[in-house]
């Protein structure tokens, strides 16, 4: 059996793709017949737009991981559900603190930026299920769960906050969390920004499955990095990773991406703009080994 992601939702779109580019990110993977979505984006319309451009119904969307809960990844969640006819209820999978008010300090003012609060009008239109700990979305796909040991650079800033007791402060954004996808070749880590920070989420990968890491898909917030913090990176993909193919996107930055790219060559380090898309094998089931 063949997984396909194909990015739906980005900063960027594929010229002549019939996608709309819009701030933030959205995956669809399909394995099978099911289709689940990574994210949702921060603009609706787009976010529609580009599903249709894709072939995807709403409906034969069963799933929705949220890799966080600020609003370039979430904005589209609830026209997403009111689009959907079927009365089957949509499974929501998230990190509990997905669901805090969050917020961004920005030109003196704080912006919110968490789940979109319309949400709450289809409460009877969705299923949430949060968990600290990694959840199985299919046989071959899981969340890392929290991860929570960061020795390496995370994408946490001052300027990002959450509320905690009816007060400010800055965001620890533990409700980052990654999808892993078992596939003949090896494991697919595939993030929406990694704000826990790319080597903090590869080392808790490594720890949760067996198998070598062979691709990372989606944003790895290095925007803000700079050269030294982006070729320790490259060191440790190579050294301890194997370099893996990196195909980037999203708060990963065209810094970050064309050093990377001028590292490791444009053949395994490629942009994954909406409308592109990869096709995986499967790892067999019987082989399957968390």
């Amino acid at each position: 059996m063949e997984a396909t992601v194909q990015n739906i939702y980005n900063n960027t779109a594929l010229p002549g793709s019939g996608f709309r580019a819009g701030y933030g990110e959205s995956f669809c993977i399909s394995i099978g017949e099911k289709k689940l979505l990574l994210d949702t984006g921060m603009f609706p319309l787009k976010l529609l737009h580009n599903m249709k451009a894709a072939g995807i119904d709403p409906d034969q969307v069963d799933t929705v991981v949220l890799s966080h809960g600020h609003r370039d990844h979430t904005g589209g969640l609830p026209r997403l559900i009111k689009s959907r006819k079927t009365k089957i209820p949509l499974r929501i999978v998230a990190h509990p603190a997905a669901f805090e008010k969050k917020s961004v300090r920005m030109f003196g003012f704080k912006i919110p930026m968490g789940i979109p609060p319309s949400l709450n009008k289809f409460k009877q239109r969705f299923i949430i299920e949060t968990d600290t700990a990694p959840v199985e979305i299919t046989p071959s796909l899981f969340t890392t769960g929290e991860i929570s040991e960061r020795p390496e650079k995370d994408g946490t800033e001052d300027s990002i906050l959450h509320e905690e007791s009816g007060k400010s402060s800055r965001d620890p954004i533990l409700d980052d969390i990654s999808l892993v996808l078992k596939t003949a070749e090896g494991l697919v880590l595939i993030t929406g920004c990694c704000h826990a920070g790319l080597l903090n989420t590869l080392s808790l990968v490594s720890a949760q499955h067996k198998g070598r890491i062979v691709s990372i898909i989606g944003g790895t917030h290095m925007v803000a990095y700079d050269n030294e913090e982006i070729d320790h990176i490259g060191d440790v993909l190579r050294d301890r990773y194997g370099s893996p193919d990196l195909l980037l996107n999203h708060c990963t930055g065209s810094k970050a991406i064309e050093q990377l790219r001028a590292r490791f060559g444009s053949e395994r380090v490629r942009d994954f703009y909406a409308g592109s898309s990869i096709s995986f094998t499967l790892q067999q089931e019987n082989d399957n080994d968390n």
